[in-house]
């Protein structure tokens, strides 16, 4: 094989040294990373790829330029670049400065409350003055427990000394009782001018190159998007009515994390279809006042809604919770999901969700799955263990004991890796939730501050490694001294010993993968021998459940087609899209592929109603599922694999989910896919229920 030619070496660029750096430690540290529509990125030309949710800090960015075939300069908060280690990367990746007004707030002097009890509009400062208020400014009140919620209010008028008058009235009736009873203690958050950004964005893109931009403006932890800033349409529009015959698009990209802030997850990255900015927007940007105002808000809409569409997100942590749960009891057990398919059918449910939730069936089955997922807790195992064992029996007694054994040798084989990786480990986790706290304390939108663990794992693990191993080849060079080994010999076990380091503190993660994956599967299977009576109980709960929740798909499969059908074509008509063929983002949770032609509800219903097995085909890009006869030489991942771009590594809410995490129950998919404890698994006939 021939090395790299002179002309490709001239072309490399400290980008690609530190992408690739990147790459090396993102396979260590996920154990998955799925791609899905990398065919969308354009080849060429000036493109703006607009990420959500920011659920990982600096992690989202170095995930996205490391799977991405095309150089990205991201948006990065100037107070974060001007940290040593973290700006050297940025700088490296030509990341561009923004200034954050967050960044820059700062505590008032005095205290506010409104200035009469019926006058939303006006705040009074007492104890202080309106010296450094401007208008623009943002005033921001940190209500007290139980409500702990924080309270923007933007200043349009200085009216004395003393008196505010907001932009628009407090509307929040927590704020509205307590700020005309109570004086509280405020922050400002100044207005600044982004003059100076556009510009730089816009000559970038001039020159055909790429940017990256968080538009949520920040990284979270929630489970749904936080609201998608104007600034991602504004730079498009700027940068086209500022050069002529510039055509800038705008590709979404959607991040869903199975557990973002723990190590050995797994990640899905999805780009959706280049949204193209038409020339009547940028023509009604030029005008300026409301028609600028129409064009920044239209275009800002649709990449929302684009980004809404290729997410999973759900009103709150609890009901994501349950449409997980639900997804699994819907999926039929014969059939193996690959990561890009989970996520693709959990955003149809929660659209589904959304569409249904008041339901009086919805109301009911939800109730009853909270229930079956309270019982799953109760004898600590997984959905997908109720239907995949035998119970009681001899033969589960050796499985067990064989189960056992393996996890012995496999604890005896990682115990060495183990031990030379717990001091790195208990540092980084100990930093890393102190830094989610810190994080929490200093901001209005997170919950847990989970979003910046997984960040500050990667870097310490970064600086910790190297010193650590030089820490051990010391300890074992003066080993062999004790040893009275003579120089020579020391000197070449010692650099054996260094390079075996790697391998050795690799293997032990992968086979405490695997051994921890064993220990999982010890409980139900003791339960599957002893509590007989009670996974019976859970069997029929199951399959009813499944019964139940396929007929209500059943039901309102028909609507939600036509619905989305509906949408999809109005889309297409207002334009937007680069190509004519309308997204599948946006289709139904619980119908199958439309097919050709007009067609009636009632043809839609039988054609949803004949096989689940087709629904799911709708999955990432409509993998074909094997027939049952098939299916000892076929593998769903196989097949879906290749409708999709090759991924990295061998990785999977926030699920994501992004979107979040699951409650490792009824919702959980990463020990579903545990290779070892799968293949000793004595399976057991499906219940004709729960395989339709």
């Amino acid at each position: 094989m021939t090395g790299p030619s002179s002309s490709s070496l001239v072309s490399l660029r400290p980008y690609d040294l530190v992408v690739f750096m990147f790459t090396v430690f993102l396979n260590i540290f996920f154990r998955e990373v799925k791609l899905r529509g990398v065919q969308n990125i354009p080849k060429s030309g000036p493109v703006i790829f607009v990420i959500a949710p920011h659920h990982n800090q600096f992690i989202d960015p170095l995930i996205i330029a490391t799977n991405t075939p095309r150089r990205i300069g991201f948006l990065a908060a100037a107070k974060s670049m001007q940290r040593k280690f973290v700006g050297s990367m940025g700088r490296a990746l030509e990341s561009i400065p923004v200034v954050r007004p967050q960044d820059l707030a700062f505590p008032g002097v005095g205290t506010v409350k409104f200035a009469t009890p019926d006058n939303h509009s006006e705040i009074l400062i007492s104890n202080g003055t309106t010296e450094k208020l401007h208008v623009r400014a943002v005033i921001s009140v940190k209500l007290p427990a139980p409500h702990s919620k924080r309270i923007a209010m933007e200043v349009a008028e200085i009216v004395s000394e003393t008196l505010v008058r907001l932009k628009s009235p407090v509307t929040d009736p927590d704020a509205i009782q307590l700020l005309a009873a109570k004086e509280y203690p405020f922050s400002i958050t100044p207005h600044v001018e982004q003059a100076e950004l556009f510009n730089s964005v816009s000559q970038r893109l001039s020159e055909g190159r790429c940017v990256g931009i968080f538009p949520e403006g920040g990284s979270h932890d929630r489970s749904s998007l936080l609201p998608i800033k104007a600034g991602v349409a504004i730079m498009a529009l700027s940068a086209m009515a500022k050069y002529e015959n510039l055509s800038v698009k705008i590709v979404p990209v959607s991040l869903n994390y199975f557990h973002p802030h723990r190590f050995r997850s797994r990640a899905v990255v999805e780009y959706g279809e280049p949204i193209a900015v038409s020339q009547d927007w940028v023509d009604r940007y030029k005008e300026g006042g409301q028609p600028k105002r129409d064009a920044t808000q239209e275009l800002l809409n649709l990449i929302t809604m684009n980004l809404k569409e290729m997410t999973i997100t759900a009103p709150d942590y609890e009901t994501l919770m349950l449409i997980q749960a639900t997804r699994r009891l819907y999926k039929p057990l014969n059939r193996k999901l690959s990561t890009t398919q989970t996520v693709s059918l959990t955003r149809r449910f929660v659209q589904g969700y959304i569409r249904f939730k008041d339901d009086p069936q919805v109301v009911a089955l939800q109730d009853r799955v909270s229930n079956y997922n309270k019982k799953l807790l109760t004898f600590g195992i997984h959905d997908h263990q109720v239907q995949r064992s035998e119970i009681g029996g001899y033969p589960l007694v050796l499985l067990l004991w064989s189960r056992i054994v393996r996890l012995i040798i496999l604890s005896t084989m990682a115990l060495p890796g183990v031990i030379m990786n717990l001091p790195m480990m208990l540092i980084t986790g100990y930093i890393s939730n102190l830094k989610a706290k810190q994080a929490l304390a200093e901001s209005n939108v997170k919950i847990t501050g989970r979003d910046v663990v997984s960040t500050w794992k990667l870097l310490i693990a970064m600086a910790l490694i190297p010193l650590f191993f030089v820490l051990y080849t010391i300890l074992f060079y003066l080993y062999l001294g004790f040893l009275g080994l003579t120089f020579s010999t020391r000197l070449t076990y010692t650099l054996c010993f260094w390079f075996s380091l790697a391998s050795l503190s690799y293997a032990a993660v992968l086979t405490s993968e695997v051994a921890l994956d064993i220990i999982k599967s010890l409980r139900p299977l003791i339960g599957a021998i002893t509590q007989k009576k009670d996974f019976e109980w859970l069997r029929k709960e199951r399959a009813e459940l499944a019964q139940k929740i396929q007929e209500f798909c059943e039901k309102t499969g028909p609507l939600i087609e036509k619905e989305m059908r509906e949408r999809r074509e109005r889309l297409r008509l207002e334009g937007g899209f680069e190509s004519d063929s309308v997204s599948d983002f946006g289709k139904s949770p619980f119908t199958s592929p439309a097919g050709s032609g007009t067609e009636t509800d009632g043809s839609l219903a039988n054609r949803v109603r004949a096989s689940r097995q087709t629904l799911l085909q709708r999955v990432g890009s409509y993998p074909k599922f094997p027939t049952p006869q098939a299916e000892d030489q076929t593998a769903l991942d196989g097949s879906a694999a290749k409708s999709e771009k090759p991924s990295r590594a061998p990785l999977s809410e926030s699920i994501v989910y992004t979107a979040s995490e699951d409650d490792g129950y009824a919702g959980y998919d990463e020990d579903e896919d545990a290779p070892t404890v799968k293949s000793d698994l004595r399976m057991r006939k499906p219940h004709s229920t729960s395989q339709r």
